[in-house]
């Protein structure tokens, strides 16, 4: 990266993340891989999304290699917990609620 301390910062962070998403491939080849998509931007005028573009472009080139290993969900990743359904709701609302396709992309994070 360059001389500054903040550049090779966002490096070993770049570095982190996608050697989170692939555990099973070497810190130094990840970290080759990066350095590369890093040289690829060298001569960007707009600086700020290279940390984003870059860890696009190694995930995606890692993933043509292997599929990436998940590590398990942190406590603070886990889905948000249920809202209790207001009391009182009408009848209607209740069978409506209940007929309805759910799941998190429809805004129903209790799995009903």
């Amino acid at each position: 990266m360059s001389e500054t301390g903040e550049d090779d910062a966002e490096f070993v962070a770049v570095t982190n993340r996608v050697a989170m998403r692939f555990p099973g491939i070497g810190r130094e080849h990840i970290g080759q891989i990066v350095q590369e998509e890093l040289d690829d931007l060298a001569g960007a005028r707009v600086r700020d999304f290279i940390p984003v573009l870059v860890e696009h472009a190694a995930t995606e080139r890692l993933r043509l290699e292997t599929q990436p290993q998940w590590a398990p969900a942190q406590e603070s990743d886990a889905m948000p917990a249920r809202i209790a359904e207001p009391a009182g709701l009408d009848p209607m609302e209740v069978q409506r609620r209940s007929e309805a396709p759910s799941g998190p992309l429809l805004g129903n994070y209790g799995g009903d």
